[in-house]
C-alpha cells in the first residue's frame, strides 16, 4: 500500500494526495452497468442513481446518474492505490439499494 502524505493533486472534483512512493498518483477508471431482472433470467438496464465511497474513510466522491438506455455508468480520474465501494439507488425505490464493494480503478 502507497503511503500519501503532502502536495495534492485536482483530478475531477475531489482531490488526491500525490503518491510520493511511485510519484504521480495513477488513475483509473471505474464502470459498469445496473439492471433489474424482471423475470427468471430477464434482466433489464435500469436508470438510477449510484454514488460512490471511498473504503478508507466512507466518504462520498461521486454521485451521477446510469445512462437511462443501457444502464452504464464511469468514474474516471480515480486514484488506482485505493479502494471503492459503489451503491446503485433505484429511483423511485422501488427495488433494495445494490453495492458492490472493495472495487479497484483500472
Amino acid at each position: 500500500m502507497a503511503t500519501y502524505a503532502g502536495a495534492v493533486g485536482t483530478v475531477g472534483p475531489i482531490v488526491l494526495p500525490k503518491d510520493y512512493v511511485n510519484g504521480a498518483f495513477e488513475t483509473g477508471t471505474i464502470s459498469g452497468t445496473v439492471k433489474t431482472q424482471t423475470a427468471p433470467l430477464t434482466l433489464v438496464p435500469t436508470f438510477c442513481k449510484v454514488v460512490m465511497f471511498r473504503d478508507h474513510d466512507h466518504q462520498p466522491i461521486y454521485e451521477k446518474w446510469t445512462d437511462p438506455v443501457t444502464g452504464a455508468y464511469s468514474f474516471s480520474g480515480m486514484d488506482k492505490h485505493l479502494s471503492y465501494t459503489v451503491i446503485a439507488f433505484h429511483p423511485t425505490l422501488a427495488y433494495r439499494a445494490v453495492l458492490a464493494d472493495g472495487v479497484f480503478p483500472t
